[in-house]
């Protein structure tokens, strides 16, 4: 018995020269394509048993317009050999050139991607996915010297994925259509008119009059978001060597995925990306008047309704897993390139750091002015979501005041941190307008139980200052 696996690449360096959604799309459905191209040939032999990822014939027939396989293939067997994976994947380079009518040829393939096998004695491995994940992760040091300088799978996608083969296979057609950032931005405006605007400029869209009249300072910016699941490694730990029980992970991890595409396209946004426990899409800042958060609210939810079972059963007590997000939100005309750059960052170096379980967020105005913030999903969460909770008639002026004040006297805040009495003393004193006592009132109120719940749950005056500028920006500038 042995174990067999593949590593693909490199994802995150073609991504990086994509400029445009469909081009990051269709950079990140082609590396899919590869794979699940692998799978269905490998699918074929007898005495396969697929560790990762989970496979079905059914699965393998979707037609959802999501890259649903992720960059790895782990594979156990007592007969099939790391010399008939490389067949296959040679066999799918070919393939790949016929399909696209040569234009991207084996070539170029075999030179730009970077594949690696290895095989390995089931007698060495402990953990399948863990100890072959470090097999994996030294064989992708071995570098693959690029000969190609242009890269021939962005040209492909951005002259010839309409019509090809990743459209049929990605909609189950060769009609491919991907939202630009204004149309993902303009959730709630009618597709079909949206379409014929955006053959012109995009300027012109904004500008037109029957849009004008209804848009909203959100609908020019695009949030991005990257998420990806915490303390796995400590559940495949507890995992170890049950397969029944790994099966059971990894059909939850996909079932995850299926269901979290859904909850985004429901909410106007478009998913690129959803491999296990590792997301990437765009969506509206408010759709249906609901803000992002929401949607995010949704997808933790989902993720543990899901694995929740397979904790329970195996009595895991610490680490327990948990889904973290990088949210970058930035205007329209904001290089791609960048925002989703600084999603990845976000989720990486701080809403996976520390504590885990978080929403790093970075909101970058037309204006050039930004802010941040960071949320742990923990009970506070909710008080946060209604917090932030787009209110249209509210008083963007008012609103202003209210979180400049707080920046200006945040050294007074940070004093009475713990004082209850003390949180309710400054907002009498410092918003004492006839207006505070009667228009403004009921938000008064609500602010002060805010900053007081903030205060109770280990969160400082940054957070509340962050909050409020989020709130605002719904509202655009002053």
């Amino acid at each position: 018995m042995k174990y067999i696996a593949l590593t693909i690449g490199p994802i995150y360096k073609t991504l990086a020269n994509a400029k445009t959604t469909r081009e990051i799309w269709g950079a990140s459905y082609f590396f899919s394509y590869v794979m699940k191209s692998v799978i269905q040939k490998v699918f074929e032999y007898e005495d396969i048993e697929f560790i990762t990822p989970f496979v079905t014939k059914e699965v393998l027939t979707l037609h959802n317009g999501v890259g649903l396989f992720h960059d790895r293939i782990i594979i156990r067997s007592t007969s099939f050999t790391k010399e008939q994976l490389d067949t296959v994947v040679k066999e799918v380079l070919f393939e790949i050139e016929e399909a696209s009518n040569g234009s991207l040829r084996y070539n170029f393939l075999k030179n730009y991607l970077q594949i690696h096998t290895i095989e390995i004695e089931a007698s060495k491995i402990k953990n399948p996915i863990l100890d072959l994940n470090l097999y994996l992760d030294s064989a992708e040091l071995f570098y693959q010297v690029q000969l190609e300088e242009h890269n021939l799978i962005l040209d492909f996608i951005h002259n010839r994925l309409s019509g090809s083969f990743l459209a049929k296979d990605a909609f189950g057609s060769t009609k491919a259509s991907f939202e630009s950032l204004p149309e993902i931005a303009l959730s709630g405006f009618d597709k079909k008119h949206l379409q014929t605007l955006l053959k012109n400029d995009e300027l012109e869209v904004y500008e037109n009059t029957t849009i004008k009249q209804h848009l909203q300072p959100y609908h020019k910016y695009i949030a991005i978001v990257q998420a990806d699941g915490d303390n796995m490694g400590a559940l495949l730990e507890a995992i170890g060597t049950d397969d029944q029980q790994r099966e059971l992970f990894s059909k939850a991890l996909f079932d995850f995925c299926l269901q979290a595409t859904t909850l985004v396209e429901t909410f106007e946004g478009r998913m690129i990306y959803a491999g296990g426990d590792d997301l990437l899409f765009f969506a509206p800042v408010v759709s249906n008047k609901e803000t992002i958060f929401s949607l995010l609210k949704r997808l933790d939810n989902l993720f543990k309704e899901k694995i929740n079972p397979v904790i329970k059963k195996l009595s895991l007590q610490e680490e327990q897993p948990s889904l973290s997000f990088g949210l970058s939100i930035t205007y329209y005309k904001f290089p791609l390139y960048e925002a989703r750059k600084r999603a990845a960052q976000l989720l990486f170096e701080k809403a996976k750091s520390g504590k885990k379980n978080q929403i790093a967020y970075y909101v970058t105005k037309h204006s050039g002015q930004s802010f941040e913030g960071l949320i742990v999903k923990d009970a506070m969460f909710q008080t946060f979501l209604d917090m932030v909770a787009y209110e249209q008639k509210l008083d963007a002026n008012f609103l202003h005041s209210i979180y400049t004040k707080i920046d200006k006297y945040k050294t007074v805040l940070q004093t009475i941190e713990g004082h209850p009495q003390k949180v309710d003393n400054f907002y009498e004193n410092y918003f004492n307008e006839e207006v505070h006592h009667s228009t403004y009132k009921p938000f008064i109120e609500k602010m002060k139980t805010f900053t007081k719940e903030v205060y109770a749950n280990g969160y400082d005056t940054t957070f509340l200052y962050a909050t409020l500028r989020f709130k605002k920006f719904l509202l655009g500038d002053k």
